[in-house]
């Protein structure tokens, strides 16, 4: 852990695999469409962050679409210097979102893909420094996982019958001296991430002052694979990570059609396009 938020290690020898993954993806898809989107508006290259830009994948991309103009941020100084190594072409820094320098301010689009639901103290904080990263009148795209409609059943579940994820809750929060506002995903060791309704989502985000455009669920096939084939056994909806691809049976494509028709079933991604008001 450092600051507020758990800090990810990152494998340099994945990137061009994520590079590539990143392309399949609802969250970067609208990316893409909200930097064409600025760039229309604007008649010029759109000034973009990412904030959490990770192993850099995101911000490799997007020059290789033609947005020069992106800049990444990253907690996690280690790939930072892997980056400038490899990369020393795109432009990396060091740094939290939270404490952004004045040169990474008033950006025109602000994309912050499944970053802010790593503060343990809540979004608060990092959705406002989103805000503040945004200029009047400009664009954010901010992702963050899903309490979808089968989650929703599997937090009643563990409620009430699964003790053991009660009481692992209860002695985070007591190591850690807080409690958690949102409902939290536990994989190993101090990992964690929120997973917030639809609902609480938008709150978050009109808190902070955005004006929220666009409200879309993303990653079915994750969302899918998490809820019924947790070992990524070949029965219905299966990932190739080295390919970061997933695959499904005709069974699993049935449930990835229904899954489709009811947004927020099964998503594990909900992806908000938001604009900053023009003061």
């Amino acid at each position: 852990m450092e600051g507020e938020s758990y800090v990810f290690k990152w494998n340099e020898e994945e990137i061009s695999t994520f590079v590539y993954g990143k392309l399949m993806v609802e969250e970067t898809i609208e990316g893409i469409k909200l930097a064409h989107r600025a760039k229309l508006e604007l008649g010029r290259q759109p000034k973009i962050l990412e904030a959490g830009s990770g192993n850099g994948c995101v911000v490799i991309l997007f020059n290789r679409l033609g947005f020069d103009g992106i800049k990444g941020v990253e907690i996690n100084n280690d790939i930072v210097k892997v980056l400038h190594k490899k990369y020393p072409e795109y432009s990396f820094t060091h740094g939290s979102i939270t404490n952004l320098p004045p040169e990474l301010k008033n950006n025109d689009v602000v994309l912050s893909l499944g970053v802010v639901e790593h503060f343990i103290d809540g979004l608060d904080k990092p959705i406002k420094a989103m805000f503040d990263a945004t200029r009047p009148g400009g664009y954010a795209l901010i992702s963050v996982p899903c309490l979808n409609t089968t989650r929703k059943f599997k937090k009643l579940y563990q409620q009430i019958f699964h003790k053991g994820v009660a009481e692992e809750k209860r002695k985070y929060e007591e190591k850690n001296h807080m409690k958690f506002k949102y409902w939290p995903r536990f994989l190993d060791g101090d990992f964690f991430e929120y997973h917030l309704s639809t609902k609480q989502f938008r709150k978050e985000l009109e808190k902070a002052g955005f004006e929220v455009l666009s409200h879309v669920a993303g990653e079915d096939e994750l969302g899918l694979r998490e809820a019924f084939n947790r070992k990524n056994k070949r029965k219905l909806i299966w990932e190739e990570p080295k390919a970061i691809e997933f695959f499904k049976s005709r069974g699993g494509g049935y449930l990835l059609r229904f899954a489709k028709a009811f947004p927020f079933f099964a998503s594990h991604f909900q992806i908000c396009i938001c604009r900053r008001p023009v003061e």
